[in-house]
């Protein structure tokens, strides 16, 4: 297999994961906190995260200065703890389906967040792109509980579960810019992200420290503890370092194309395994999110 095909089996795979993270995230939810699934998939992630750091760069703690290291503790902050809590909520209450394809608005709010703070230039094309996947993003909010166009216009309702996936990209998004902040500091990715996994695994501690009873997890079972292993192993570390493996082997263009896949995944599991359904009028508003993040991500990625 050459070197483009491992890139594409890669982000394929790492995309499925996620995908599957939708479905699989309101199970251990069903068992315990928000705060305790946080805390346990970050301790796992963590320890293999580590193991990682020490294979690829030879140490368990790097050398950095305060400059570096805070912007680490921002990007576990937003990009683990934030986003975390925004995202499994979201999960808590409404359907995985309509949380995948508000987050598919993230690339255009990366690229926006980008402009303004990496002052990246941002053409005409771009903006248009941006626009048109804003209007399909609010339409997917507007009118995700399904019914025809006249009754959705009648009664248009926002849930609390959609405020939150809003958030979530907007933390996503957050992660991205300090991310990318962080490799200008001289970071290298594996150490951003596995501290980052750490200080947000801290802030899951102090938080169900607080918040959960522990001894809920007294009543869990193989399912609950397999389900955690998934998504800690295959959710969060493989899925990650696979996507790190596609940008080097088939370039960041590319593999933020079939980023856009992730949404349609996310549908055809639910689907297929779930047996879950979706609003026509959720899709076809979804179908402008992904046509405006392509025409963003073609405009930004030409050379």
């Amino acid at each position: 297999m050459n070197s483009s095909a491992k890139g594409y089996t890669k982000i394929l795979l790492a995309l499925v994961f996620w995908a599957s993270l939708y479905h699989i995230a309101p199970l251990p939810l069903s068992y315990v906190d928000i705060y305790l699934v946080g805390l346990i998939r970050y301790i796992f992630a963590s320890t293999i995260f580590l193991a990682i750091h020490y294979y690829y760069l030879g140490c368990f703690i790097p050398k950095l200065n305060i400059r570096q290291w805070s912007y680490i503790v921002a990007v576990g902050f937003f990009g683990v703890f934030l986003y975390n809590m925004a995202f499994l909520w979201a999960e808590k209450l409404i359907s995985g389906n309509i949380v995948a394809i508000i987050y598919a608005f993230s690339p255009c709010l990366i690229t926006i967040l980008s402009s303004i703070v990496l002052k990246m230039k941002v053409n005409a094309q771009a903006k248009l792109g941006i626009l048109v996947a804003l209007i399909g993003t609010i339409g997917v909010v507007l009118f995700s509980s399904g019914g025809d166009m006249a009754q959705c216009l009648n009664g248009v309702q926002i849930s609390f579960g959609e405020v939150l996936s809003v958030l979530a990209v907007i933390f996503f998004a957050a992660y991205a810019i300090l991310g990318k902040c962080c490799v200008r500091e001289g970071v290298h990715m594996i150490t951003i992200n596995t501290y980052g996994a750490i200080v947000g695994m801290i802030m899951f501690a102090i938080v169900s420290s607080f918040n959960s009873d522990f001894s809920t997890l007294a009543h869990t079972d193989f399912e609950f503890w397999a389900s955690m292993l998934y998504i800690a192993i295959f959710a969060t570390v493989i899925a990650y370092v696979w996507y790190l493996g596609a940008l080097e082997e088939i370039g960041v263009y590319k593999t933020a194309v079939f980023q856009n896949m992730l949404p349609f995944l996310v549908i055809l599991i639910g689907f297929v395994a779930y047996g879950e359904t979706i609003s026509i009028l959720s899709l076809l508003f979804g179908a402008i999110v992904f046509l405006g993040v392509y025409m963003t991500n073609v405009a930004v990625n030409k050379k």
